[in-house]
């Protein structure tokens, strides 16, 4: 129950940030991590639950094979021609790049050196281009050594000057950082 509970809750606890990163990138992502969360959660509650409570049923149909005997050779073709000759590659080539630290290590290094010509043009990019939602910012700084009613006096002259403008509609004015 504790390795079910440990999986759940690490993908779970990676899911749930998404809910609440704002932006085009929640709108987006929100429904699918929130569904999936929902659905990591119940599928635990259905696996400590309902599925110990039906596991002596089903282990009483264990004696009528004679049902699923098909199923079982495809169970042992899969295991013997695919899973097995998989294995056999995959131990094949860690003994080879054990041999050949050498060869081993160059592939990587060009792998990683593809990556980062792949990818470093997509690095600081959104996932979506700015859109024209009509609303800007504007940031100024005063002198660090000006009192609050200077920085006041400031950020009205900077408001008035922007209400001028035709097509303000509203403003929104922060003082400090």
């Amino acid at each position: 129950m504790l390795a079910l509970l440990s999986g759940t809750y690490a993908t779970v606890v990676v899911l749930l940030p998404i809910l609440s990163i704002g932006g085009f990138a929640q709108t987006v992502l929100r429904p699918l991590s929130l569904t999936l969360s929902i659905a990591l959660t119940a599928s635990y509650l259905v696996s400590v639950t309902i599925l110990p409570i039906l596991a002596p049923f089903i282990l009483r149909l264990g004696g009528r094979v004679e049902r699923w005997k098909w199923e079982l050779k495809l169970d042992a073709v899969v295991r013997d021609k695919v899973l097995h000759a998989l294995q056999e590659f995959f131990v094949k080539a860690v003994d080879f790049a054990l041999g050949h630290k050498l060869l081993s290590i160059l592939p990587a290094v060009m792998m990683l050196v593809l990556t980062g010509r792949v990818f470093m043009p997509l690095i600081g990019r959104d996932l979506m281009p700015p859109m024209d939602t009509g609303i800007f910012r504007v940031t100024f700084e005063a002198n660090p050594n000006a009192s609050l009613q200077e920085a006041e006096a400031l950020l009205s002259k900077g408001e008035g000057v922007i209400q001028k403008q035709p097509g303000v509609t509203a403003i929104s004015s922060t003082l400090g950082s």
